[in-house]
C-alpha cells in the first residue's frame, strides 16, 4: 500500500514539473516572439531544461 501511495506521488511531481517546464517554454516563445530581450529568453529556456531533468528524475520505475 505505501509504494503504491509513493508511486502515485512521484506521478504527481513528475507531472507538476512537466506542467512547469510548459510554463516556462511557453514564457519563452513568447518573449522571444516579443522581441524585447534576448535574457529572459535564455532562462526560460534554461528553466524549461531544469524542469525536465527534474520530471525524469521524479519519474516512477517499473517494479
Amino acid at each position: 500500500m505505501k509504494n503504491l501511495i509513493a508511486k502515485k506521488a512521484l506521478i504527481n511531481i513528475s507531472i507538476f514539473f512537466m506542467i512547469l517546464a510548459t510554463a516556462f517554454l511557453s514564457l519563452g516563445i513568447i518573449i522571444f516572439l516579443n522581441k524585447n530581450s534576448f535574457q529572459p529568453t535564455i532562462l526560460s529556456f534554461l528553466g524549461t531544461i531544469v524542469c525536465l531533468l527534474f520530471a525524469l528524475l521524479a519519474k516512477p520505475t517499473k517494479n
